[in-house]
């Protein structure tokens, strides 16, 4: 079984028997994993049309759409994107597999990351009860808007 992971440290909309600044996790399917390069630079162009240009910054970054979640797993994952949504990092896996002997999935390739968002979506799947996660992650090892440790 292959699903994603991601670890955070709680820090919002707290689900019950959850403690503000403890590690968690929450297991999820992804339905979409589009991976993209952010490029930030600016361009100088000379009167002759000779080119200089600058990057002052590049990021992998990713949009991901969660499967469809029941209601008391989508109060789960709305803790998680509510506890990063301040540019808080945290730990995401998409290729996490199998099962340790307490039932959590075993992470393979994880790394840190960011919202890149402001917000998430968060819509009605076909069956009533049952919703869908879209958000925007950037890989990073520094925090994106000030230190959130």
């Amino acid at each position: 079984m292959t699903v994603a992971i991601a670890i955070y440290i709680a820090r919002a909309c707290l689900i019950t028997g959850h403690v503000v600044g403890e590690q968690y996790s929450v297991v999820f399917k992804l339905a979409e994993w589009e991976p993209q390069i952010s490029i930030k630079r600016e361009q100088a162009r000379a009167l002759s049309g000779r080119a200089e240009t600058i990057v002052h910054h590049r990021a992998r970054e990713w949009s991901v759409t969660t499967q469809e979640f029941n209601s008391s797993q989508t109060d789960a994952f709305a803790e998680f994107l509510a506890s990063v949504l301040d540019g808080s990092q945290f730990t995401f896996d998409r290729d996490a597999v199998a099962l340790d002997v307490n039932g959590d999935p075993i992470a393979v390739k994880p790394f840190q990351c960011q919202l890149t968002d402001d917000d998430f979506k968060q819509k009605r799947w076909k069956k009533p009860g049952y919703y869908q996660f879209t958000f925007r992650i950037r890989e990073t090892t520094e925090p994106l808007y000030g230190e959130n440790t």
